[in-house]
């Protein structure tokens, strides 16, 4: 399908730090497809590697919105609010993605342990 291919050029693209195409190029994919979580994440990471945190949560939270069992995105969530110090969000976003994902063995450890952290303080 073009629009994955799409996709993975705009996650290629910002893997070799050419950000500011990765993001032109992702906004195109979702503007084409608006209910398209996979593009909205990536997206997000793109914004986030540009150093936008907040256009990089608007994106994650619209790929939520698009597809509410996809956990990727609520790892992502996480990680920007955790390094925000945010740690109640981050915490949230967490809980979620372990919901949705709980066979993703790494991913799952590290959310698993943050939360515990931040609900013994």
């Amino acid at each position: 399908e073009q629009q994955t291919e799409l996709i993975e050029q705009g996650k290629k693209l910002g893997d070799e730090d050419k950000i500011e195409e990765a993001i032109a190029l992702l906004k195109r994919v979702v503007a084409a497809n608006p209910k398209n979580a996979v593009a909205h994440e990536e997206l997000g990471i793109a914004h986030f590697r540009n150093g936008d945190k907040t256009e990089a949560v608007k994106s994650f939270e619209q790929a939520i919105k698009s597809d509410h069992d996809y956990p990727s995105p609520y790892y992502s969530l996480g990680k920007i609010h955790e390094l925000s110090g945010d740690s109640a969000e981050a915490a949230k976003a967490y809980k979620n993605y372990l919901a949705r994902n709980p066979d993703d063995e790494e991913g799952v450890e590290y959310a698993k342990q943050f939360i515990n952290t931040f609900e013994s303080k």
